[in-house]
């Protein structure tokens, strides 16, 4: 009777033992699934680079003068349109060293007025554009001839103009016939837009 207490004993301490392992086992394994054997895990980083451009004129941009004129006349050249034996421009609009993305130019302008009201309207004031200054002819860029008008709204211009790079323009007045005397001023406007079809 007590050998078989003795044995019971020893059952019921194995069984307990066995149940323990079995536990300790299952803790371990439940702590590999949690914890893993990773060296490694991985991680997405992200920047979004905006496009970014800016414009300057020209000094000379700054004041457009036709000078003096005492008869009807058209096609009146600015004074800055063709300088010296190149033909240079003085007028021009630059693309920021700084920039990130090719631009487009706009323009537009006002007519010209005197302070007491009188006008020379927007249909007599044109210009011309080109990536280059300095020219051989009259012909090139396009004359007066092959100019356009100035607008109250933007007009394109130039096109997908480069970092760093220009765009030189030339301007034309016309002036009526019996044109009122007197100092006639306007203001244009230049604008850059980046160089993905969203036009001015």
């Amino acid at each position: 009777m007590q050998e078989r207490s003795i044995n019971t004993i020893i059952i019921f301490s194995s069984l307990l033992l066995v149940i323990s392992i079995v536990g300790l086992i299952s803790n371990i394994n439940d702590i590999r699934t949690i914890t893993g054997y990773a060296t490694e895990e991985s991680a997405t980083s992200q920047v979004v680079v905006q496009k970014y451009f800016s414009i300057a004129k020209s000094s000379n941009l700054s004041f457009i003068n036709f000078g003096g004129i005492d008869v009807y006349i058209n096609d009146i050249n600015a004074t800055g349109n063709y300088v010296n034996t190149t033909n240079a421009s003085l007028y021009y609009i630059t693309v920021s060293s700084d920039s990130n993305t090719k631009v487009d130019f706009c323009i537009r302008g006002t007519a010209m007025n005197t302070t007491n009201g009188d006008v020379i309207g927007l249909g007599n004031y044109t210009w011309t554009r080109s990536n280059l200054s300095n020219m051989s002819n009259y012909n090139d860029p396009p004359s007066a001839l092959l100019s356009n008008l100035l607008t109250l709204n933007y007009t394109a211009s130039q096109t997908n103009v480069g970092i760093g790079n220009n765009t030189f323009f030339r301007f034309f007045l016309d002036i009526p016939l019996g044109q009122t005397p007197g100092t006639y001023e306007n203001t244009l406007f230049f604008k850059g837009v980046s160089s993905a079809g969203a036009g001015c």
